[in-house]
């Protein structure tokens, strides 16, 4: 882990909360999802902005151009499971929506390797953030997932340098805590991404602190906010739980909605 950071030392820069906040903005990695399309993914990886996908809406010819996209310009991208999409269509239709995770994965791997074939360089690029199979809102459900895909997980969190597992936790039964570790028993690691939602209503902020404080993951990766205005309170939530390191931190939502969704609207 790394060296301790301790509030006192903004203080001289004005209010410490405040400037504290400012350095978790500064690196704070953000992701503008529902960029599945060519056009879309090229502009914003031209314009230098982290690019988010979902990996099931991305034929062949569209992985390649994402794949050249990160080799020409060094774009950091999150490619999302669609799980989110099949919970609201789910909702919509009044029952489960099927998600075919075998392909998911399949796509990840054809992503990954593509930009293999496109950095004949070897140039060190960032690597892409794969979110791991899970169920929205069912905890059990998406540990489950966790023991049925252990053995590609494991596999990609061992090459950390290739692309990173995005884990999400669900709220249930078990504290967050507890569902983390038993994510880390299960695939024996703890070198992954917790991704957690940013509404406060599926992980209340004590909660979220809490597992910060107990567990003390690597990185976070808040699901679900881009702008300040949705992002501020968890990143308030991380000063409350005083991490003695650096905490890695990455976000991603769909810019659009927030500009054509009113608030509270499903």
């Amino acid at each position: 882990m790394n060296t301790a950071v301790s509030l006192d030392l903004f203080a001289a820069g004005g209010d410490p909360r405040y400037t504290a906040l400012q350095g978790l903005r500064r690196r704070l990695v953000r992701f503008a999802s529902g960029l599945s399309r060519t056009k879309d993914f090229e502009t914003a990886a031209w314009a230098g902005h982290g690019v988010g996908v979902e990996i099931g809406e991305m034929s062949d010819t569209a992985l390649r151009a994402l794949a050249r996209c990160i080799v020409d310009y060094r774009v950091p991208v999150f490619a999302d499971s669609g799980a989110f999409g099949a919970f609201m269509r789910g909702l919509r239709k009044g029952g489960a929506a099927h998600i075919d995770f075998p392909r998911v994965l399949s796509g990840y791997d054809r992503l990954t390797s593509l930009i293999y074939e496109a950095n004949e360089a070897e140039d060190k690029l960032p690597p892409p953030l794969l979110v791991m199979p899970d169920i929205v809102g069912d905890q059990l459900a998406s540990l489950s997932l966790v023991r049925t895909y252990a053995a590609y997980i494991r596999a990609l969190v061992a090459f950390p340098g290739v692309a990173r597992a995005v884990i999400p936790l669900q709220g249930g039964d078990l504290t967050l805590t507890e569902a983390y570790d038993e994510v880390v028993q299960i695939i024996g690691s703890d070198h992954f991404i917790a991704g957690l939602p940013s509404n406060a209503a599926a992980i209340p902020p004590s909660d979220f602190t809490a597992f910060l404080r107990e567990a003390q993951p690597r990185a976070v990766h808040i699901l679900g906010a881009f702008a300040d205005s949705r992002l501020t309170p968890r990143l308030n939530q991380i000063l409350d739980a005083n991490l003695p390191y650096n905490l890695a931190i990455s976000a991603d939502a769909n810019p659009l909605r927030s500009i054509i969704v009113d608030r509270g609207q499903t």
